[in-house]
């Protein structure tokens, strides 16, 4: 019932005593949400998807077997009760479903790409790295998650870089900015990881860098991780309930025994 509605009184009998009127109906408060906690991913499947599901869709995908969904943090602050941009990022009101539904919900940043001009591979370079790692935590503290989640840097098709250099400049000053916001680097690695000269980053490259402890691999063709190799791998997509999804498999990688590191997912308290 609306502010405006309000019920009429009654006629009162002649033997009975007037009766007070029925009082307005009060708009009922938005909730704040689930509870969240950060805590240490655990193996199984999982997925992501460019898409916010619904919650006929993500209850199918549980049944499926599915159990940590990735979903993206956008590029520039944004709303976290309204999903604006393609791909579609998370808002808190499909985070506060998600979770009722029993997933633990993964965050990614979408990538950034040099792939469409020169020009714009050319941004990849530590100051714009260092723009996105501090949006990404920005936007995490928006949704209500804690600080110490694992955020993924998607990288991916840098294809134009001008140098590897520039490469390394972005992805160091992303993993710095998203430490210095109390956050956990992670790294999605897929194809195209070069410029058009074929200086593609190896596996030593990646695993070289700084903070980065947790890698995705994509199932696109990627070198190989030496000594940690991936703690998440990605098979090609599919369809459940409707909805296209990307599965991933998430283990214990090859550092597990000497670092007992499990990078952070979001979880209702």
């Amino acid at each position: 019932m609306s502010n405006e509605d309000k019920t009429e009184p009654a006629e009162p009998a002649a033997s009975e005593a007037p009766k007070a009127p029925a009082t307005k109906t009060r708009k009922r408060k938005k909730t704040k949400g689930p509870a969240l906690q950060v805590v240490p991913m655990r193996r199984g499947l999982a997925c992501d998807s460019a898409t916010a599901p619904t919650r006929k869709q993500a209850e199918a995908v549980y049944d499926a077997g599915f159990r940590t969904w990735f979903r993206y943090v956008d590029r520039v602050l944004a709303d976290p009760d309204k999903d604006k941009r393609w791909p579609i990022n998370l808002t808190r009101p499909e985070l506060a479903m998600l979770l009722d539904v029993g997933f633990d919900v993964g965050l990614v940043q979408y990538y950034s790409t040099g792939y469409e001009s020169q020009e714009r591979g050319a941004r990849l370079c530590g100051a714009y790295g260092e723009q996105l790692g501090s949006i990404a935590s920005a936007n995490a503290r928006r949704l209500g998650v804690p600080q110490g989640v694992t955020i993924f840097c998607d990288a991916e098709d840098w294809i134009r870089l001008p140098s590897k250099l520039h490469g390394f400049q972005y992805l160091n000053r992303w993993s710095a900015a998203n430490v210095a916001a109390g956050d956990e680097p992670g790294l999605y690695y897929g194809a195209n990881m070069g410029n058009e000269r074929a200086e593609f980053f190896t596996g030593a490259d990646l695993y070289g860098l700084p903070r980065f402890r947790a890698y995705w691999k994509s199932m696109g063709y990627c070198p190989h991780m030496p000594r940690r190799g991936p703690t998440m791998v990605q098979a090609p997509p599919v369809k459940v309930a409707g909805l296209e999804l990307d599965p991933n498999v998430i283990t214990l990688d090859g550092k597990w025994l000497s670092s007992r590191y499990r990078f952070k997912v979001i979880r209702a308290a």
